[in-house]
């Protein structure tokens, strides 16, 4: 895939090319969100730097003045980081350091821990798209061969549910049930 991957934008949107077993195969944000079932189209991918700030800092995150968009995951409280480690597991290109990550990943937090709905699959495509230019590795977000299909804070609950797709099943199974932690 990698060898033979290549970026195309056209005026509909942007479109990663690549021949696969011979096959030219096409992946843009709307397969991946077909494909994954992710059902984020209209969702958030960003928030106002503002509302980012506040929802973490009720998070325990301790935000400095001249804050840029990295954060440390051990400055959070501690029935948060649990959660971070594992969206970071599951999303992140990062193959080490999972101490410290960016603001997408912040603001997919913050959307599970206020119930709103986060664009992962923008995020995916946007880390996919990455990689094509990237000479040095390449990530596919699911090193494991499960797709992290869904993430959702569910208030009543106090319980993030995450499931999980192998791709010998056609079930998607809970992986985590309870995180101690109340919504914002």
């Amino acid at each position: 895939f990698w060898s033979t991957a290549r970026i195309k934008t056209m005026e509909e949107g942007t479109k990663i090319l690549a021949i696969v077993d011979g096959i030219l195969r096409t992946v843009t944000e709307s397969s991946l969100r077909r494909n994954l079932k992710l059902q984020d189209e209209e969702e958030i991918s960003s928030l106002p730097d503002a509302e980012l700030f506040e929802n973490l800092t009720l998070m325990g995150y301790n935000i400095s003045p001249n804050q840029k968009f990295t954060f440390q995951k051990g400055q959070f409280y501690h029935q948060w980081k649990y959660l971070i480690h594992t969206i970071m597991q599951c999303i992140s290109p990062k193959s080490t350091g999972f101490n410290e990550f960016s603001s997408n990943i912040a603001t997919a937090l913050v959307c599970l821990a206020t119930n709103r709905v986060y664009n992962f699959s923008k995020m995916i495509f946007d880390g996919l798209v990455k990689n094509v230019n990237n000479k040095v590795s390449k990530f596919l977000m699911y090193p494991s061969n499960k797709i992290m299909a869904r993430l959702q804070f569910c208030n009543y609950h106090n319980m993030v549910a995450i499931l999980e797709k192998s791709e010998h099943n056609v079930d998607f199974h809970p992986i985590v049930d309870f995180v101690e932690a109340s919504p914002l």
